[in-house]
Formats: structure tokens, C-alpha cells, sequence
């Protein structure tokens, strides 16, 4: 499992006033850890800084949806459309299938909704299906649009209004369980190819290549090099780049009960009067809660980190979503509210600047790539991240003369599995849809204190066991990382109470508190006590769910017996930074030097095969190896071999997994036999 915790955060510390890093990124929000696992995964040297905490500022704020971009075909804007649709086919399909669900949204064919427009409205819709078939995103993911009968679209969404009902319009879209959680999942993974990452540290004077760091615990000052530094944080980038204006465009959203809409079964819009291709939606989020958005609104000079939500926008809200219930939602149903800056961006020189409302100001990411300047990128949304940060590590890849080629498109993030492998995890399904294959090892932690296995606040499903994980894996220090951040406890303004004297028994028992460890390694009491991790860290190269003999009884929260499914193992294959203290010289193996080749003569302890086995990546041999596990055993430690020659060699990570692949593949053309 790869860690961030106090410990972790106070090693990068050291490092960054140490060594120079390939890159520095200042911004701890989706892009910009999304820019840190492009660039650690390429090879290069890379650190993360951020101010406050992962995920502090927009990137927590959205509406949970990783949507293909129908809005933007409303407004002729393929482009973003067919980019947000490329984008969320990779998340769907490979990098966050276990934080990402289908979900069915409902368009009311109503007395508010004329043949003429119903017509316009399904042929965008189909049009946006057309944006799936042809990236290839499966059918059994996101079906095809239909319309349905109006008894149907009242039994996805009770609460409509029947009278003048003609029927509904169903199509699917990616909804996210958590977008904190994604930003956090991304910043471990980022971690686990070796970057390092400090939260709760403010950047300034950042120059090309060079920033100042404090440490914003102990005020401790830190000089960091860097090749090339990037800016990626958001609605604060022009801070950063006088050459950039940002328009901030507030989003708010109201926190209902689910039962006040009847516990919707599909995520429901009524189109804004006089707006074509802008609607208000009530999504429905798992804990009993659905969220109401959302306003797209001028904030000059708004907090980003918390905006506040002014009254008109709870009225504009309530009132647009009313159209199409039976019964009107009031202010006593709001049991909380939210919103977040969109970080809409144009040349400070752009004549159109403020010219037009910012509902009508592109989505459309921005890289200024200027010399002697960081690289700043900005714009954009939580669907493309990824692509954002991809054009972002070319360019600094190009400022390093290298030549090395992004793989983000296929790279799990930590938890991601699919759906058989999730299925057969012995968790709470609340769990799993959380955390993925890591939910186990989170269900777990509830045999510590008899607390952890139990809601935090009565009504959700949040457990004591989710924050101690946070604190000891997920690089919370602070009750509010935890409650507004690792967890979404603090929606609810009735839940924060409970919820922060939760947060503070987890940090107390894991040992971080409110202050920074002064002491490395230190065990933290308990009856028992939680033991630290081993002091070497580990670096994950991959992680896989394999399945085990045998069967068990799944569990769910409440302890109940429920359907049987089939234990699982998680296998790692990880790689050990050097000690400070060389290993004592190993007698090579000559056998596995012959073949592995002259330049691979000591390769040093034998791997676990046991451990490694399944995890290494042999790609098209994988069956063939399945049905000789001797066989693949000898493969596995001739590509270790080969590997570790590279990497004395000093060559990019790619090309040592490369040249591992190539020897098993030479060696495995050599036996086959002719038919």
C-alpha cells in the first residue's frame, strides 16, 4: 500500500532543500497532481507543493460527474465534447473504473418542454452517444439513450411532476463517487512512482527554476531547485503569471435528504427558463444525500478555498428545480450548500475580457509556455485533467531535451480494479465503491478500537476506521483534511460536530495530532499499539488482485451474512530505494547470468518468486506463462536480471521494463516448436 503520512511529508521535506528536482509543481488540486504522476511516471524527478491540502480548493467543489460534454454540444463546441469523451473513457475503462459509476440521467418530457425542443434535445443526446461509440466506450457501461413511458421515468424519479407528463428522455453519463478522493488517489499513485509530495507548504518566488518552500506547521523556509517548475493551481494562477487573466465562475450546490426526492434512481434536469442547454440537476449520491446544482455566476474576489454561498443562489436553485416536482422542495430541506471557483481563463491582453457572461466563456485548458517563465497551465475541468496534465509534461519534457512519452492513459490508480476483482473483496460495498481493492485493508483497521467499525455520524455510512486510514495512508494532519477532504462528512452542517471530535480520536490514535512527529519511526500506544510501517519506504511498480482457493462469507456493515464471494490476495511488486549502508556482496547466480547475458552478472538477492510472480508484466505471454509456472518463474528472474543491468546503466524507467519484456520474449520464441 503506498503511504503519505507526517513521516513521508517530513522526508520530502528534507529532500527538497537536498537535491534538485526534474520538476516542481505548485498546486495540490486535481491538475496538479495529475501533472505530478504524468512526470513521476516518465522518469523524472518530480515534488509536489501545496499550501493547504489535497484537493483543498475547486477540485473538491464539482458536481461529482465525469460527463462527456453535452452541455458544450449545445454551444457547437466539439471539440471539448470529444475531448471530454476521450477522457472519460480512460477513467471508466482504466485509471479510476472503482471511483467512477454509470449513471442514468432523466430529461422530463413535459408541459415546460415542447415536442420541438424535446426533438433538439435527443438528437444532441444521440449526437454525444455518437462521441462514445466512436472512442469505443462499452455499451455495458453507458447504454445507449432511449425514451421511455412516463410511468417508467416516475419510477426513476418518484418525485416528478405527472401532470402534463408525455414520457422522458434516459441517457448515461460517468458519475464520481468522490472527487476529493480522486485527487488523493492520484497524488499516492503520483507518490508511489516516486514523487514526492508536501501538503500544508506555500510556494513563493517561484521562478523558472527555483522556488522558496515554508513549511506552514513549523515556518521552516525551504530553497527547492528545479529544471522546470509548473503552476498549476487553479483560480490562483494569476497570482502566479501576470500574463494570465483568471475569471472566477461560481458553482453553487444544495445538500438534500434523498427522501425528499423520493430516493431518485436516476439523476434528474429541468432546463433554466430562457437558457438553451443549461440545466439544474438533483443528483443522487450514496450516504442518503443528493446534491442540487448549479449556478454559473461572476466571483471576483471570492475565497477559493471555501467561497460562500449567497442567498440568491439557494432561491435561483430551489426555484428552477421546483418546475418539474410535485411537491416543491423549501429551505428546511437544504441541510447544507456549497460551491466552488471555476478557474475560467483568458490572455491578460484578450479584448474579450469580461465581455460575456461566464456560462459562455470556453472550457477550453490554457499552457503558457514562456522563456525564463514557469510553465503555467490552467483552465479546463475535472473530466480532461488528465489531458491537461499530459500537454503540461510535454512541455517541460521538451525544456529537458528528453524524449520520453506519456503512459497516464494506462495507469491504474491506487484501488483500481475491475468489476470481478472488486466484487470479490470481503468489504462493505460502501467501502469498495470508496476505495477499491484498499477497502479490506480499511475495514480492517475497525479491530484497533471498537469505534472504527462504527458510523461516525448516525444516518451515514462514513466509519471511524475511514479516518485513521486517512490519517495513516492518505497524508491527513488536520481535522478539517479529514472531515471536509478524505471524507465529505462536512456537507451536513448538523454532522461537522461529531464529525471533527472523530477526526481529532483518529489523529490522537495514530499519533499525528494537530502538530508535526518529532520523532521518526516512534510506535503509537494503544493497548497493543499501531506499529509504524518499516523505516525503508517502498516504491509500488504494480499492485494486482488475484484471487485465492477457496470461498468465504462476505459481511456487509451491519455484520449481516450475504452473498458468498471469493476470497482475494493483493500481490505487490515493489522496489526499495538504497540503503545509506551497502548490502553485503551476494554470490552470483551463473546460470541466470548466462542467460540473461555478459552485461547482467550480479543481480544481487533473489526476489520473492512467490510475491512477484503474478505481478510481473509479461504481456502476451501471460497465458502461456499461466500454464508453466516454472517456466515463468525462470522468466521472471532473467527480466529482473536484465532490468537491474539497465538500471545501473542509468536508463529511463521504460526502457528497463522494456528490455525485461524483450528478454522473455526472445527466450519464449526460442522454445516454442513449429506446429
Amino acid at each position: 500500500m503506498t503511504v503519505i503520512d507526517a513521516r513521508t511529508r517530513e522526508a520530502a521535506l528534507d529532500r527538497l532543500g537536498a537535491q534538485r528536482y526534474d520538476v516542481v509543481v505548485v498546486g495540490g488540486g486535481v491538475t496538479g497532481a495529475g501533472v505530478a504522476l504524468d512526470a513521476a511516471s516518465r522518469g523524472l524527478r518530480t515534488a509536489l507543493v501545496e499550501r493547504v491540502d489535497l484537493a483543498a480548493g475547486t477540485s473538491r467543489w464539482s458536481s461529482k460527474l465525469v460527463h462527456g460534454g453535452l452541455r458544450y454540444l449545445a454551444k457547437g463546441d466539439i471539440a471539448i465534447a470529444w475531448e471530454s469523451a476521450v477522457e472519460r473513457h480512460h477513467l471508466l475503462t482504466a485509471i479510476a473504473p472503482h471511483l467512477i459509476h454509470p449513471i442514468a440521467t432523466l430529461l422530463p418530457l413535459d408541459e415546460g418542454t415542447s415536442p420541438a425542443m424535446g426533438a433538439l434535445a435527443e438528437t444532441g443526446i444521440r449526437f454525444a452517444d455518437t462521441l462514445r461509440m466512436v472512442r469505443r466506450t462499452p455499451a455495458r457501461l453507458l447504454p445507449r439513450p432511449r425514451r421511455v413511458s412516463a410511468q417508467d421515468a416516475l419510477l426513476l424519479a418518484p418525485s416528478i411532476d405527472p401532470d402534463g407528463l408525455r414520457g422522458a428522455i434516459v441517457y448515461w453519463d460517468g458519475q464520481l463517487e468522490d472527487d476529493a478522493r480522486l485527487v488523493t488517489a492520484i497524488a499516492r499513485t503520483a507518490a508511489a512512482h516516486g514523487a514526492d509530495v508536501v501538503t500544508h507548504a506555500a510556494a513563493s518566488e517561484v521562478r523558472e527554476d527555483a522556488l522558496t518552500v515554508t513549511d506552514e506547521r513549523t515556518g521552516r523556509s525551504i530553497d527547492v531547485r528545479a529544471r522546470v517548475v509548473v503552476s498549476a493551481t487553479g483560480v490562483w494562477a494569476g497570482d502566479l503569471e501576470p500574463q494570465l487573466a483568471v475569471t472566477p465562475s461560481r458553482g453553487t450546490h444544495l445538500v438534500v435528504r434523498s427522501s425528499a426526492l423520493g430516493d431518485l434512481r436516476a439523476q434528474l434536469t429541468v432546463p433554466v427558463p430562457d437558457h438553451f442547454g443549461r440545466y439544474v440537476f438533483a443528483m443522487p449520491q450514496t450516504g442518503g444525500l443528493t446534491y442540487i446544482g448549479l449556478t454559473d455566476d461572476p466571483a471576483p474576489g471570492v475565497d477559493g478555498i471555501a467561497p460562500p454561498v449567497p442567498e440568491e443562489d439557494v432561491d435561483f436553485l430551489l426555484s428552477v428545480i421546483n418546475r418539474g416536482l410535485a411537491r416543491p422542495l423549501t429551505r428546511d430541506d437544504v441541510v447544507g450548500r456549497f460551491a466552488g471557483l471555476r478557474p475560467l481563463v483568458t490572455p491578460a491582453t484578450s479584448e474579450a475580457k469580461g465581455a460575456m457572461p461566464t456560462s459562455d466563456v470556453s472550457r477550453e485548458h490554457l499552457l503558457l509556455d514562456e522563456p525564463g517563465r514557469p510553465l503555467t497551465i490552467a483552465g479546463g475541468k475535472l473530466t480532461t485533467y488528465r489531458r491537461m496534465a499530459q500537454d503540461a509534461v510535454d512541455a517541460a519534457v521538451a525544456r529537458l531535451g528528453r524524449d520520453e512519452p506519456c503512459r497516464t492513459t494506462r495507469i491504474p490508480l491506487v484501488g483500481a480494479a475491475d468489476e470481478r476483482t472488486l466484487a470479490r473483496i470481503d468489504a462493505p460495498r460502501h467501502l469498495v465503491r470508496r476505495y477499491g481493492t484498499e477497502a479490506a485493508a480499511v475495514w480492517a483497521l475497525r479491530e484497533q478500537a471498537a469505534w472504527l467499525g462504527e458510523p461516525v455520524v448516525p444516518g451515514r455510512p462514513t466509519i471511524g476506521a475511514e479516518l485513521l486510514h486517512g490519517v495513516l495512508a492518505e497524508g491527513a494532519l488536520t481535522p478539517e483534511d479529514l472531515i471536509e477532504r478524505r471524507t465529505r462528512l462536512s456537507l451536513v452542517d448538523a454532522d461537522v460536530p461529531a464529525a471533527r471530535e472523530a477526526a481529532q480520536r483518529a489523529l490522537d490514535l495514530a499519533g499525528a495530532g494537530s502538530r508535526p512527529a518529532k520523532r521518526r519511526g516512534r510506535s503509537v500506544e494503544r493497548r497493543g499499539r499501531l506499529h509504524r510501517r518499516p523505516r525503508w519506504p517502498r516504491r509500488i511498480v504494480e499492485q494486482r488482485a488475484v484471487p485465492r482457493s477457496g470461498r468465504i462469507v462476505d459481511r456487509d456493515g451491519a455484520g449481516r451474512r450475504s452473498q458468498t464471494a471469493q476470497p482475494i490476495m493483493i500481490v505487490q511488486r515493489v522496489e526499495r530505494p538504497q540503503m545509506q549502508q551497502p548490502r553485503p556482496p551476494v554470490r552470483p547466480d551463473r546460470r541466470i547470468a548466462r542467460r540473461a547475458g555478459a552485461g547482467a552478472v550480479e543481480i544481487g538477492r533473489r526476489p520473492p518468486v512467490r510475491a512477484r510472480l503474478d505481478a510481473h508484466p509479461l504481456g502476451p505471454q501471460r497465458e502461456q506463462l499461466d500454464r508453466h509456472p516454472v517456466r515463468a518463474r525462470n522468466h521472471l528472474h532473467i527480466a529482473i536480471a536484465v532490468q537491474q543491468h539497465h538500471r545501473r546503466l542509468g536508463r529511463p524507467a521504460a526502457r528497463i521494463v522494456d528490455a525485461g519484456e524483450a528478454a522473455v520474449r526472445q527466450r519464449i520464441g526460442r522454445r516454442r516448436r513449429p506446429a
